[in-house]
Protein backbone atom coordinates (compact mmCIF):
# COMPACT_ATOMS: atom_id res chain seq x y z
CA UNK A 1 0.00 0.00 0.00
CA UNK A 2 1.02 3.39 -1.26
CA UNK A 3 0.31 6.47 0.49
CA UNK A 4 -1.41 8.27 -2.46
CA UNK A 5 -3.45 4.97 -3.19
CA UNK A 6 -4.15 5.40 0.57
CA UNK A 7 -5.46 8.85 -0.21
CA UNK A 8 -7.56 7.81 -3.22
CA UNK A 9 -8.92 5.08 -1.05
CA UNK A 10 -9.97 7.94 1.21
CA UNK A 11 -11.34 10.51 -1.53
CA UNK A 12 -13.37 7.62 -2.78
CA UNK A 13 -14.66 6.70 0.37
CA UNK A 14 -15.87 10.37 1.16
CA UNK A 15 -17.48 11.06 -2.31
CA UNK A 16 -19.28 7.69 -1.68
CA UNK A 17 -20.62 9.12 1.42
CA UNK A 18 -21.64 12.52 0.20
CA UNK A 19 -22.82 10.87 -3.02
CA UNK A 20 -25.32 8.84 -1.37
CA UNK A 21 -26.04 11.13 1.42
CA UNK A 22 -25.03 8.40 4.06
CA UNK A 23 -24.74 9.22 7.72
CA UNK A 24 -24.08 6.26 9.69
CA UNK A 25 -21.05 3.95 9.17
CA UNK A 26 -20.18 0.39 9.63
CA UNK A 27 -16.46 -1.09 9.47
CA UNK A 28 -14.07 -3.58 10.84
CA UNK A 29 -11.69 -1.85 12.33
CA UNK A 30 -8.85 -3.62 10.14
CA UNK A 31 -5.73 -1.99 9.00
CA UNK A 32 -5.97 -0.59 5.46
CA UNK A 33 -9.73 -0.01 3.59
CA UNK A 34 -11.59 -0.64 6.75
CA UNK A 35 -9.51 1.62 8.97
CA UNK A 36 -10.62 4.67 6.38
CA UNK A 37 -13.86 4.80 8.59
CA UNK A 38 -12.32 5.33 11.91
CA UNK A 39 -10.17 8.39 9.53
CA UNK A 40 -13.65 9.49 8.10
CA UNK A 41 -15.41 9.64 11.03
CA UNK A 42 -12.38 11.49 13.19
CA UNK A 43 -13.08 13.70 10.18
CA UNK A 44 -16.30 14.89 11.01
CA UNK A 45 -17.42 13.63 7.46
CA UNK A 46 -19.79 10.98 9.74
CA UNK A 47 -20.54 12.08 12.80
CA UNK A 48 -19.01 9.95 16.20
CA UNK A 49 -22.32 8.76 17.33
CA UNK A 50 -23.73 7.42 13.84
CA UNK A 51 -20.34 5.24 13.68
CA UNK A 52 -19.58 1.63 14.90
CA UNK A 53 -16.69 -0.28 14.73
CA UNK A 54 -16.50 -4.21 14.31
CA UNK A 55 -13.34 -5.83 15.89
CA UNK A 56 -12.57 -9.48 16.11
CA UNK A 57 -10.63 -8.89 19.54
CA UNK A 58 -10.98 -6.49 22.21
CA UNK A 59 -8.07 -3.56 22.10
CA UNK A 60 -6.17 -4.07 25.34
CA UNK A 61 -6.07 -1.55 28.18
CA UNK A 62 -3.93 1.36 27.13
CA UNK A 63 -5.50 1.47 23.41
CA UNK A 64 -1.82 0.31 21.75
CA UNK A 65 -3.09 -2.73 20.06
CA UNK A 66 -5.47 -6.06 20.33
CA UNK A 67 -5.41 -8.52 23.06
CA UNK A 68 -3.25 -12.06 21.73
CA UNK A 69 -4.36 -15.36 23.07
CA UNK A 70 -1.15 -16.98 23.33
CA UNK A 71 -3.01 -20.26 22.71
CA UNK A 72 -4.94 -19.75 19.93
CA UNK A 73 -2.57 -20.39 16.63
CA UNK A 74 -5.49 -18.51 14.54
CA UNK A 75 -4.98 -15.70 17.25
CA UNK A 76 -7.52 -12.49 15.69
CA UNK A 77 -5.65 -10.27 17.87
CA UNK A 78 -2.14 -11.33 16.87
CA UNK A 79 -3.23 -10.83 13.09
CA UNK A 80 -5.18 -7.17 13.73
CA UNK A 81 -1.71 -6.44 15.65
CA UNK A 82 0.60 -7.78 12.38
CA UNK A 83 -1.57 -5.98 9.93
CA UNK A 84 -2.10 -2.77 12.14
CA UNK A 85 1.84 -2.47 12.34
CA UNK A 86 2.69 -3.04 8.39
CA UNK A 87 0.02 0.12 8.50
CA UNK A 88 1.68 2.02 10.51
CA UNK A 89 5.60 1.31 8.91
CA UNK A 90 4.38 2.20 5.28
CA UNK A 91 2.25 5.05 5.59
CA UNK A 92 3.59 6.82 8.74
CA UNK A 93 0.00 6.35 10.87
CA UNK A 94 -0.45 5.55 14.36
CA UNK A 95 -4.11 3.52 13.72
CA UNK A 96 -4.46 2.90 17.41
CA UNK A 97 -4.30 6.89 18.20
CA UNK A 98 -7.03 6.71 15.91
CA UNK A 99 -8.73 4.49 17.40
CA UNK A 100 -7.92 6.35 20.63
CA UNK A 101 -9.57 9.27 19.10
CA UNK A 102 -12.70 7.45 17.50
CA UNK A 103 -13.37 5.79 21.35
CA UNK A 104 -12.95 9.32 22.85
CA UNK A 105 -15.19 10.87 20.68
CA UNK A 106 -18.12 8.72 21.25
CA UNK A 107 -17.61 6.16 18.18
CA UNK A 108 -18.65 2.58 19.29
CA UNK A 109 -16.63 -0.18 19.30
CA UNK A 110 -18.43 -4.02 18.95
CA UNK A 111 -16.23 -6.86 19.45
CA UNK A 112 -17.07 -10.45 18.23
CA UNK A 113 -14.11 -13.03 19.83
CA UNK A 114 -15.40 -15.39 17.07
CA UNK A 115 -13.07 -14.62 14.61
CA UNK A 116 -12.79 -12.26 11.59
CA UNK A 117 -15.86 -14.07 9.86
CA UNK A 118 -18.19 -13.65 12.74
CA UNK A 119 -16.92 -9.60 12.55
CA UNK A 120 -17.99 -9.90 8.91
CA UNK A 121 -21.31 -10.57 9.63
CA UNK A 122 -21.63 -8.30 12.37
CA UNK A 123 -20.84 -5.04 9.78
CA UNK A 124 -23.35 -6.10 6.97
CA UNK A 125 -25.97 -8.06 8.67
CA UNK A 126 -27.43 -4.59 9.78
CA UNK A 127 -27.34 -3.18 6.89
CA UNK A 128 -30.86 -2.30 5.10
CA UNK A 129 -31.48 -3.68 1.36
CA UNK A 130 -31.60 0.15 -0.33
CA UNK A 131 -30.84 2.38 2.73
CA UNK A 132 -27.24 1.71 3.08
CA UNK A 133 -24.57 0.09 1.00
CA UNK A 134 -20.93 -1.45 1.24
CA UNK A 135 -17.92 -0.24 -0.54
CA UNK A 136 -15.10 -3.19 -1.21
CA UNK A 137 -11.80 -2.55 -2.05
CA UNK A 138 -9.56 -5.30 -3.60
CA UNK A 139 -6.49 -5.85 -5.56
CA UNK A 140 -5.95 -6.74 -9.20
CA UNK A 141 -9.22 -8.21 -9.80
CA UNK A 142 -10.60 -5.22 -12.06
CA UNK A 143 -9.78 -1.83 -13.99
CA UNK A 144 -7.78 0.17 -11.34
CA UNK A 145 -9.66 3.06 -9.41
CA UNK A 146 -13.40 2.51 -10.98
CA UNK A 147 -15.71 2.51 -8.83
CA UNK A 148 -18.42 0.18 -9.93
CA UNK A 149 -22.10 -0.34 -8.33
CA UNK A 150 -24.06 -3.88 -8.14
CA UNK A 151 -27.59 -4.69 -7.15
CA UNK A 152 -27.93 -5.91 -3.71
CA UNK A 153 -27.92 -9.90 -4.84
CA UNK A 154 -24.67 -9.58 -6.88
CA UNK A 155 -22.34 -12.34 -5.07
CA UNK A 156 -18.67 -11.76 -4.77
CA UNK A 157 -17.45 -13.75 -7.68
CA UNK A 158 -19.89 -11.99 -10.02
CA UNK A 159 -18.13 -8.43 -9.30
CA UNK A 160 -15.00 -9.88 -9.28
CA UNK A 161 -13.80 -9.78 -5.72
CA UNK A 162 -10.80 -11.65 -4.66
CA UNK A 163 -9.97 -12.10 -0.72
CA UNK A 164 -11.23 -14.38 1.57
CA UNK A 165 -13.12 -11.40 4.05
CA UNK A 166 -13.96 -9.06 1.46
CA UNK A 167 -15.65 -11.83 -0.18
CA UNK A 168 -17.47 -13.33 2.70
CA UNK A 169 -18.68 -9.64 4.00
CA UNK A 170 -19.51 -8.72 0.58
CA UNK A 171 -21.82 -12.40 -0.24
CA UNK A 172 -23.49 -11.94 3.56
CA UNK A 173 -24.59 -8.47 2.40
CA UNK A 174 -27.99 -7.94 1.45
CA UNK A 175 -27.86 -4.16 0.40
CA UNK A 176 -26.80 -1.90 -2.39
CA UNK A 177 -22.92 -2.62 -3.30
CA UNK A 178 -19.66 -0.85 -4.47
CA UNK A 179 -16.25 -2.34 -5.67
CA UNK A 180 -12.51 -0.74 -6.52
CA UNK A 181 -10.14 -2.58 -7.32
CA UNK A 182 -6.89 -0.70 -5.90
CA UNK A 183 -4.34 -1.32 -8.57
Amino acid sequence: MTLSKWERMYSACEYLIQKERFTHIRSGGAALSDHQAILLTNAGVIRHENATICLPAHLNSDLTGFVENALDRFCPGRSANRHHAALARHLGLDPFQDFRDFIAAGGTVQVNEKGFKARNLDIVRPLRLLDDGVLAFTFGSQTPWVIRQYAPHVGPEDAGLGGSGTKHAWAHARTRKWHACLD
